[in-house]
């Protein structure tokens, strides 16, 4: 189980499949999906991983993390279910830059604790429509 970065001695960032914090967010329109996002995703996965606020396309997020984003309670790790079409602002976020590291620092304890809902049997919320 990947240690919080926050507790160790000198901050080293995870691996992305050890961390997933930048996937975490209460705002609904986080993760903006443009036109050239969308035409990636097949018409079933546009459907049912996005929303659509005042007229502009977002990733749906589920009980505070994206829908994308899976969760592997007996190893700790995460991945991203539509990771080679994944929109182009998780694209651009670099593992270990500034704004990487500001993630981790704002949303470790997000992870952790829908972590220890599905360990406990708890899969959150259903997806809002």
């Amino acid at each position: 189980m990947p240690t919080s970065p926050r507790r160790l001695p000198i901050f080293r960032v995870p691996e992305c499949t050890d961390c997933g914090a930048c996937c975490f967010n209460t705002h609904l329109d986080y993760v903006r999906v443009f036109a050239c996002d969308a035409a990636l995703l097949a018409a079933e996965q546009l459907d049912a991983l996005t929303v659509v606020h005042d007229g502009l396309r977002y990733m749906r997020f589920v009980d505070g993390r994206c829908i994308a984003l899976s969760l592997d309670a007996a190893t700790g790790r995460v991945g991203c279910r539509i990771y080679p079409v994944r929109p182009d602002v998780c694209r651009s976020l670099v593992r270990g830059t500034g704004e990487c590291r500001s993630q981790i620092e704002a949303k470790w304890s997000r992870r952790e604790e829908a972590f220890a809902r599905l360990r406990a049997g708890d899969p959150g919320p259903e997806p809002e429509s």
